[in-house]
């Protein structure tokens, strides 16, 4: 099962596609989240993309109603606080903010595959088998005896250890003790992050393995809820697995899904959802501020769909970073900052085009709605 030309399924249109991805990912109108748990919702997305906290939690945002009352403070007291969301490394070895349930089972999936594939890096860096075990020990040591602790603490203690730490050494050491279920993020201290032992800070993140059969078709389950319509190529590139894996998890899942052919090449979605074909597309252009490194754009092989290609240089300018988008009827219509000054936060939309009217409403809106989310006034530029 693959990305492969189709003669079966039902033929969609590139504006059909985007449509179901966009309720898919709580982006859509009929979709978006309708309260202010954001547990409940980053477990509906399978996790939100968070190497940049305060984007993840702009990422929460744009997937919730406005009049649900979601705040930045409310993201993060259900991370710090109680602790139904945890920030972690997950799907690809990146940082994730994930339902705390959810990584319980996603950690001894994706875990050992993900350290397996940077045992090379490890021992450029001087970390052998020998000295990457020691180092997780000793980290787990730390964090059982002093609780949280900073970088630069756990640093501290690799070096009394005689662990390397220098350079990417110690983000090697902390990933793996990450992806074995040792550790999460705590809470920040002093504006520096800290992480904690799983055990002592959310339990419920704590490794439980499901039988590995079971825990794909649930991988593929949770993916093609968040992002179908899809296929195994894209879960396999969302989730840091390989092909086979993949195409594997899927077939565990062919009484399941229902199929859609764009030009001749063939996507999937859970059956459940299908109903959606048929909905009419929307009247009003769906506006969406996306912030940096959002998972809407970093959920599938390839971004085609959404980002045409002469504009790819400015969303993705290079260096890995992913710019904050502008998203109309799901592709990216230009890109978009805010700044902080006396009066508030300005924000500046950098259009790719002339933006109609419709558009130019929908991000009246969704200023208004960020300003909201962040308790703090926000001025289109």
């Amino acid at each position: 099962m693959g990305r492969a030309a189709s003669r079966g399924g039902t033929a969609v249109t590139r504006g059909r596609l985007l449509d179901l991805r966009l309720r898919a990912q709580h982006l859509h109108p009929a979709t978006t989240w309708p309260t202010a748990d954001a547990a409940g919702l980053v477990r509906a997305v399978a996790g939100l993309q968070a190497q940049e906290a305060p984007a993840a939690r702009l990422s929460a945002r744009a997937r919730t109603r406005p009049e649900a009352g979601l705040t930045a403070a409310t993201v993060e007291a259900a991370r710090v606080e109680a602790r139904t969301l945890a920030r972690a490394w997950a799907m690809r070895g990146t940082l994730h903010l994930v339902a705390a349930e959810d990584l319980a089972w996603l950690l001894p999936l994706l875990g050992p595959r993900l350290v397996r594939g940077t045992q090379r890096r490890r021992a450029e860096l001087g970390l052998d088998e020998a000295s990457s075990e020691h180092g997780v020990s000793v980290i787990r040591r730390a964090l059982a005896e002093h609780g949280p602790q900073t970088r630069a603490e756990l640093r501290a203690h690799l070096q009394r250890a005689r662990v390397p730490n220098q350079g990417q050494a110690l983000v090697h050491v902390m990933y793996r003790a990450a992806l074995e279920g040792v550790c999460v993020y705590g809470a920040d201290r002093a504006g520096e992050e800290t992480l904690a032992l799983i055990d002592d800070w959310a339990p419920a993140a704590r490794p439980a393995p499901l039988p590995e059969p079971a825990a794909w078709a649930e991988l593929a389950r949770r993916y093609l809820a968040a992002y179908g319509p899809a296929g195994p190529e894209d879960l396999a590139a969302w989730a840091g697995v390989g092909l086979s894996e993949a195409r594997q998890a899927f077939a565990q899942l062919l009484g399941e899904l229902a199929e859609v052919r764009l030009a001749g090449e063939a996507f999937y979605l859970l059956a459940r959802d299908a109903e959606a074909l048929a909905a009419p597309l929307p009247r009003a252009p769906v506006v969406r501020l996306l912030p940096r490194f959002d998972t809407y754009l970093l959920g599938y092989r390839s971004r085609d769909l959404a980002v045409d290609a002469a504009h790819s240089r400015r969303v993705l300018p290079g260096g890995g970073m992913l710019l904050a988008t502008l998203l109309v009827k799901g592709r990216a219509a230009g890109t978009w900052q805010t700044k902080r000054g006396r009066a508030g936060r300005s924000l500046t939309i950098a259009p790719f085009a002339r933006l109609p009217a419709a558009v130019r409403r929908g991000v009246g809106a969704e200023a208004a709605a960020l300003g909201d989310f962040l308790q703090e006034k926000v001025v289109l530029a």
